[in-house]
């Protein structure tokens, strides 16, 4: 619920991704502009809890492909 109400508020051209974690992280939705997501709720809804919290696997992806971003703003 929270990835989608956060994606409420972006535009089309914003970009958003998500990475969910238990002992390792994974890329449920490599970062893109949020238009080019085409079934973002049912991309998301695949995520159980499951295993551990290596919270610091899943951070590492998300500062990884921050990076890589070309936007002036990152969140």
């Amino acid at each position: 619920e929270a990835i989608l109400r956060a994606a409420a508020g972006l535009k089309a051209r914003d970009e958003l991704g998500v990475v969910a974690f238990d002992e390792q992280a994974s890329w449920v939705v490599r970062t893109r502009p949020l238009g080019e997501i085409d079934d973002l709720q049912g991309d998301i809804s695949g995520i159980n809890p499951n295993g551990t919290t290596n919270i610091f696997a899943g951070r590492e992806q998300a500062v990884g492909s921050l990076e890589e971003a070309t936007a002036t703003r990152r969140h």
